[in-house]
């Protein structure tokens, strides 16, 4: 993990020039790009494995019942 303070991780209060040619800004592009991305694959992620946990509960109480099932019925797996 770096412990030295990134120039960029002021909050923009201001709006900055617009470069004439892009990658002009001297990286604060792609730096609040990483950070945007970042907090956007967190979420996902998160909520991918919340409906996945949902989902894997599901197919087991299913699987469970159908082994249920079958065994009243005396089917032998």
């Amino acid at each position: 993990m770096n412990t030295t303070a990134h120039p960029f991780e002021q909050p923009i209060t201001e709006r900055q020039e617009i470069p004439v040619r892009f990658g002009e800004d001297g990286g604060k592009f792609y730096y609040y790009y990483d950070q945007l991305a970042d907090e956007l694959d967190e979420d996902l992620t998160k909520r991918l494995k919340s409906q996945l946990d949902s989902l894997l509960i599901f197919v087991q109480f299913f699987s469970l019942s159908l082994l249920l099932v079958q065994a009243e019925a005396g089917v032998v797996i």
